[in-house]
This record gives structure tokens, sequence and C-alpha cells, in this order.
């Protein structure tokens, strides 16, 4: 195989926006599409390597994979190694069970697999993950367990068919990734069916130029990185991915491994010394830079600072230069582990202690440094639940209209109540369960719509049928109709109806330490009069009032609780650190309560302006918060936390909510 030092260069091009993004750095959003770069890449180098040995009749699987141990494995274990005495160190209880499964899952080359498992709502912060990045890795080796074999069988019936084969392939695969984001939305950024397309299109590169040189057109290798560059700086965490979208990348890497000859304007420029030498270093570099990060925001009470950030990645540099020097080149070259032999046994012993070393962090035998904070009982939300039992088992019921829920409390009770919304009202369900069943109410637990705001809002990346969600919202009406003596409607509220054209940007909120909220909504519309889909007030303020008012018309009790304050503070992550750090946690922790009240406004606004004898509004603000200019929100108080997190109240929290809700409905039915 001619060696093309642009395609070096290119490395570079994909390795630098992974690291700004991962960095922070804002105007690289998109930054993450240069693991799909790697992608077409690696599919072509590979593929053309294959070819080339196919060609020749001297195919071997035994040589392949050792080419693929010698190239991926000693760096990777070297950084695998080095993250144990950090997560030693620093990592909570659960994080560090977590870190002891993934390294079980990288050793075993399934770590996409662990990180899909994981990847939910209440799911650690993933820059918090060290060793999240190696999801990429699995992919790729998932793929070369079966592309050699897949590629030498098809062979046989000539190089044209297996190219054909490989475009439908290519085009199955494809497909399966835009199916993949309606039916997992939440996993598939991580399948291998999903991203085996974009591997394959570099094997398709490879068969275009097997055997043929690179015909240099300075127009399409332009335009190329173009498309790469658009996918950089345009795309964010709200693009659907992989999707069509990725396209960009992927066509555009084509693009340039085809037409980008080393005499092209772009390919002069790939092939400098400095992007070439960023390229050469850049699997060190991918390896190495998500645990630097990782274990500074863990070891951090605040963010890590810019300059910081900037430090880790010039730390990354020369970490990767050292391990692609004294790791990668003498492994490949055979100074080390000279014979096959030699390389199969030292990765099987490696692999070996990796597995140990996470059964027995799996099994907590060995505890870290940090300890769980002695007034915190869970380490989250899901914690919780798992502690003191789900409110129920929530299952598609087709006697809920087919909503998923479940009943709790009394189950023989008179009257029953509905309690409606997203993970905001599963945080009081527990609360509300015991009084419920000292209380003599049945409830009945309703999760929303996946993609339907308040069941009339929609995702702004038309992921969502509007339809779907108006249907739905007349099946929960009905179920009120029939089933239930009242309603508990409890969400995120700034979650769903924000962002609002021309007064809020953002889902997300920052407080005034500068930490911003974790968001994990997609941008919600609204329909507004012509039927189009809309981020006006107007539109999301007819929508929301809406959705409370025919549920009022109804006739029944309707409870809304307003929105809680938002903390953008993990309250366990502050009192453990303040705990392993200082050896005591905060007497109290608050927020301000004007930015509150700005924070909610509009919403605040639109609630209070809803008039109905049956509607039975619940302020939170008196409940959490005092009034004036320097008036604070509690969110931890005689040091009992009362949130789990950054913005679900702990069950001490919830008491403050439910208490007086219970009194009401009691009143009421």
């Amino acid at each position: 195989m001619k060696y093309r030092p642009e395609i070096d260069g290119l490395r570079s091009i994909a390795i630098l926006p992974v690291l700004l993004f991962h960095g922070g750095v804002g105007v690289f959003s998109g930054g993450y599409v240069g693991v799909d770069v790697f992608f077409v890449i690696s599919g072509y180098l590979i593929t053309t390597i294959l070819l080339g040995d196919l060609s020749e009749g001297r195919f071997s699987l035994l040589r392949f994979y050792e080419r693929r141990a010698r190239r991926i494995l000693p760096v990777l274990f070297v950084v695998m190694a080095a993250c144990i005495p950090p997560a030693l160190l620093w990592m909570l209880p659960n994080a560090l069970r977590d870190f002891s499964q993934s390294l079980i899952a990288v050793s075993v080359f399934a770590s996409n697999i662990l990180f899909a498992r994981e990847e939910g709502y209440f799911a650690a912060a993933a820059d918090e993950k060290p060793l999240l990045h190696t999801w990429s890795l699995a992919v790729e080796e998932q793929y070369y367990v079966i592309f050699p074999i897949l590629l030498f069988l098809l062979w046989r019936t000539g190089r044209n068919r297996t190219f054909v084969f490989l475009i439908l392939l290519t085009m199955v695969s494809f497909y399966f990734s835009e199916f993949s984001i309606f039916a997992f939305p939440k996993q598939h950024f991580y399948f291998s069916p999903s991203r085996a397309w974009e591997l394959l299109s570099g094997s398709l590169c490879a068969f275009l130029l097997f055997n043929r040189p690179v015909h240099p057109n300075n127009l399409l290798s332009l335009t190329g990185l173009g498309l790469i560059a658009y996918a950089i700086f345009a795309f964010t965490a709200d693009t659907p991915f992989p999707s069509a979208y990725t396209l960009a990348p992927v066509v555009g890497t084509g693009l340039i491994i085809l037409f980008c000859g080393r005499h092209t304007w772009l390919g002069k420029f790939l092939s400098l010394k400095i992007p070439v030498g960023i390229g050469l270093i850049s699997y060190s570099l991918y390896l190495w830079h998500q645990p630097l990060f990782a274990f500074a925001r863990i070891r951090t009470k605040l963010p890590p600072s810019q300059e910081l950030m900037l430090a880790l990645i010039a730390a990354s540099f020369a970490l990767a230069y050292l391990t692609w020097r004294f790791v990668e080149q003498p492994v490949r070259r055979r100074t080390i582990a000279r014979s096959r032999i030699a390389v199969f046994a030292s990765s099987s012993a490696a692999i070996f202690i990796f597995i140990a070393v996470g059964t027995v962090g799996h099994f907590q035998l060995i505890k870290g440094n940090w300890e769980v904070p002695p007034n915190a009982k869970y380490e989250s939300m899901k914690d919780r639940t798992s502690a003191l039992g789900s409110v129920c088992r929530a299952e598609v019921d087709e006697s809920l209209n087919g909503f998923i829920g479940c009943a709790f409390g009394d189950l023989d009770a008179k009257h029953t109540v509905i309690l409606y919304g997203d993970s905001h009202a599963q945080a009081i369900s527990q609360r509300l369960r015991d009084r419920f069943a000292s209380e003599g109410l049945k409830g009945l637990f309703i999760t929303g719509t996946p993609g339907c705001g308040v069941e009339l809002l929609t995702i702004a990346d038309t992921v969502s049928d509007p339809a779907l969600c108006e249907r739905n919202y007349e099946k929960l009406k009905d179920l009120l109709k029939r089933r239930a003596d009242a309603i508990i409607l409890m969400s995120r509220w700034t979650q769903h109806l924000y962002p609002i054209a021309g007064s809020i940007d953002s889902p997300s909120y920052t407080n005034e330490a500068g930490i911003e909220e974790r968001s994990v909504y997609r941008e919600y519309t609204a329909l507004d009069q012509n039927g189009k889909r809309s981020f006006g007030a107007e539109a999301k303020k007819a929508a929301s009032q809406r959705y409370v008012n025919e549920l009022v018309s109804i006739g029944k009790p309707v409870v809304l609780i307003y929105p809680i304050p938002a903390t953008a503070w993990n309250i366990f992550k502050l009192n453990a650190y303040e705990y392993n750090i200082h050896g005591t946690v905060p007497e109290e922790i608050t927020i301000s309560a004007p930015r509150y009240l700005k924070r909610n406004e509009l919403i605040l606004e639109w609630f209070d302006a809803l008039n109905a004898s049956n509607l039975i509004k619940v302020p939170i603000f008196d409940l959490f918060c005092t009034a004036g200019p320097t008036g604070r929100c509690k969110i931890q108080e005689n040091a009992i936390p009362l949130y789990d997190d950054d913005d679900h109240l702990s069950y001490e929290g919830t008491k403050r909510v439910v208490d007086p809700v219970v009194e009401i409905l009691k009143a009421r039915l």
C-alpha cells in the first residue's frame, strides 16, 4: 500500500475538533463528527490492505488480527492502567463501579454496548466517564470481526459483485441508522449497525482506488473539506446523530480520500509536517484526552476553566507523543513483542488482568478513597428508586388508553388521582404513594408520551408527529373522564417550553456560580395558528394554556404544580466534594430567588393567568424561597438535601410539595 501523507494530515482534521469539542470550546459544537471522519479513514485503509492481501493470495486472518492488536492494544492498555489510580482516589462508589464495568467492557471491545445501556436520563454525566470514548474502538473492532471474513467469502464471487454487495450493505446500514433514531433514540448513537455504513463508505473508497491512482481535483477535495467544516461548526448536541446529517462528514471524507492528491491545494497543506505529525499521534491523542478531561471534572467543584482545559489538551499532546514514541512505534516495528505469539499472549494476559480488576470493582470488593457524604442516603434519584422501590411497575397498559403507567397507593380506594408528567412527577411519586396509602387514595402514575412535551408540543427536529401528540392528549382527557376523580400535572416545564424565540435562547439554565443546568431534552416547538412548528411565545403560551384549560373543562380537580427551582448544582456531588475535601457538608445551600423568578417569568405569567374553580394551582416559590431582591431558594437546609441531583427533588424535598397537595385533594374529594 502506497503511503499517502495527506491521509495522516486528514487525521489531524479529525482529531482536533474532537479535542476542542470535548474541551468545551463552543464554536466547535459539532466537533464530535471527527469520529465519523476516523471511521471512513479506517474503512479505507484497512480495506486497502485486505484487498492487497486478497489479490495476491496471501490473506490471513491471524496476520490481520495481529496487525490490529499491534496497532490498537498497547496504548489502550497503557491508558486504561493509567486511569485506575485517579479512579480509586476521586471516584464515588457508584461512579467507581461504573468505571470498573467499563474496564471489563473495553477489554472485550463491548464498551459501546455498555454505554448504550447506561446512556439514559439518569446516566452519570457523560463527560465524567474516563473511558466513554472507547465506544468508537468497540464499533470498529466489532466491524473488523465480521468484515474481513465477509470480504474473503465475497471475493470469490468476483471484485465487481463484491463491490455491488458492499454498496447494498452500506445502504442497509444507513437505513438502519435512520430507523434506529426513532426506535432507539437514546442508544442508537452507539450501535455498530448504525455506524457500519460509515466504515463501509471508506471500504467503497478503497475499492474505487484499488490499483488505480488518485485523480487529483482541487474543487472536489475542497468541497469535501467544506462538508466536514460545515458539520464541525453547524452541528450541535441536538443534531440527530447518526442520521442523514452524518452524510456531511462521511461524504466529505470520501471526497478527500478520492480526489485529494498530494499535489492538490488541500493535499499540499495536509502533507505539511504539522498536520502529518498530529495525524501520526492522533490515536494516542484520542485515547488520552477523555480521561484527562473526565478526571479534571470529577476532581473539581466547579467546571474546569477554559485555561485548565487548554492545558489538559497540551498535556494530551505530550502524553500522546510519548506513548506513540515509546509504545506504539516499538510494538508496531517489532522491537517489542517480536513474534505473533508474544503479541497474543501478552494481550490475553492484559485483558485477563483488566477483567479481574473490573470484576473486583464491580462487586465493590475494594473501596475508593472518596466516600458518600453522611447527609446523602442515595447518589441519585435512580438510587433512591432502587432503594425505596418504584412507585409501581410502569408498563404499557391498554386499560390506561395505551399509556405507560401503573397504579399505586391504596388500590381499593374509592377515589383515583392521576399523576401525569415526566421525571419531575416521578420524583414526587414515592412520597405521593406513601401519603395516598395512608389517606385512602388510589394513584395512577402515567408518563408523558416520548417526543410530546405537554402533549401539544413536539420536538423541533421533527422526530415527533404532532398528530400523534394530539391523539394522545385526547386519550389523556378521556382517561380523566372515565377513570379518575382528579389529576396532578407536574413536569420540568422549562425544558418543555423553552427556548422561546426572542426571549429565552436556551432550555438550559446557568446559576450564579456559572454552572450550567444538565439539559437532556431536545428543543420543543408548538404549533402556531397556521399549524406550523414555532418557537414563538404566543404559540407556546397557547399550547400550555390549552393543555391545562381543556383538562379543567372536564370538571374534575386539576392540580397544576408550578416549576421547581433549577439549581444547576448537582447537590449530591457538591456535598460529596465538600465532605471528601473539607471533611464536612454545608448546613445550607441556596440559590438566587430573583434568578428563579426571572428564569420562569413567562411560565409563571402564563400559569397565573389561568383561572377556574376546579384548578388548584401550587406555586412553588413560597415553599422553597424568600422574597425580595436578595431572596434565596433553599436547596439544602439543616444539612438535609432537598434535591437528589440538579433538578429532581429528594424524598425530603418532595414533602414540601406533596403534603399540601394531598391535604387539598382530601378536602376536595
